[in-house]
């Protein structure tokens, strides 16, 4: 089934162990955090609620489905998966809503969006072994950082970011990404430039494709 945990006037701290849930996991720090130093979360589907800068990176997590609202000012978030992942509905939330920087990576396999994804600052998408893909939703940072071993496509309607980097690994594996206005290839996080082993398709709707950074 369902479980909640909620720290009502503090943060919530994950320190070792195995969290195990049949369905949906709620982690909630309505005035603080919610971290992890250790073990590691296994569920369907995962929501963490937060008002400050939260991080749930260790080893061994597996949720399939994330979703995430990180308030407060400038507040950021990372969540590290070891298989595939969604960013997606979870309990009452729709997607991921970041103040600040939002660090998401599928360890292994994909990462696919479901939903609707913002960030206030950098969204750094990696799927080192797999595709990063969107499938509904729309896309909103600041800049938008993709690294990803296989190829990857973000072109729903609605996506809008300032500065776009990525990196697909080399070999047959192609790029697009597709933005409602202006979009510049530039820097992001510490990812430089874009960097594709095929095909690159860039696509700025209502806007021009300027660029800061080299393309290769």
């Amino acid at each position: 089934g369902n479980a909640t945990l909620t720290a009502v006037a503090g943060d919530v701290l994950l320190a070792a162990g195995a969290t195990s849930i049949g369905g949906a996991l709620t982690l909630a720090a309505p005035t603080g955090a919610v971290t992890q130093s250790g073990g590691s979360i296994t569920a369907t589907g995962l929501a963490v609620v937060a008002a400050k800068s939260s991080s749930l990176t260790a080893g061994g997590n597996n949720t399939a489905t994330l979703a995430a609202e990180i308030g407060g000012v400038a507040q950021d978030f990372a969540y590290t998966d070891t298989n595939a992942l969604t960013l997606g509905p979870v309990a009452s939330l729709s997607g991921l809503a970041v103040s600040g920087t939002a660090n998401i990576a599928a360890a292994t396999s994909n990462l696919t969006l479901a939903g609707p994804v913002s960030a206030g600052g950098n969204l750094l998408l990696t799927a080192a072994a797999g595709a990063v893909t969107q499938s509904s939703g729309t896309v909103t940072a600041t800049g938008l950082a993709v690294t990803a071993g296989a190829t990857s496509s973000l072109v729903q309607a609605g996506n809008d970011i300032g500065t776009l980097a990525a990196f697909v690994a080399a070999g047959a594996r192609d790029f697009s990404y597709a933005d409602a206005n202006d979009v510049s290839i530039g820097t992001v996080g510490g990812l430089v430039g874009l960097s594709v082993g095929r095909n690159a398709s860039i696509t700025a709707g209502a806007g021009a494709v300027s660029q800061t950074a080299a393309i290769q």
